[in-house]
């Protein structure tokens, strides 16, 4: 549950552009593959895009993959 929480605050846009239900479901199978990728949760959404660019359904959809993306790069920027 925190997992998804964190993806929420760090995936804000993609969230309000497929839904809140739809986000938690898409964050909820996220975290079931790469909850062990990393101990530290800040490297934890990292592969976001590549999971929603290769996963179905949301592979159906590439601008899920280009928004996650997006703000990664923002979030990266913002950190630097």
């Amino acid at each position: 549950m925190r997992l998804t929480e964190y993806l929420a605050v760090d995936h804000a846009n993609l969230q309000l552009y497929i839904g809140a239900v739809a986000f938690a479901k898409a964050a909820q199978c996220y975290a079931l593959r790469h909850s062990r990728l990393d101990p530290n949760v800040r490297w934890f959404s990292r592969n976001l895009p590549k999971f929603l660019g290769e996963t179905a359904p949301y592979s159906r959809n590439p601008e899920l993959a280009e928004l996650a993306s997006l703000e990664d790069a923002l979030n990266a920027a913002f950190e630097a």
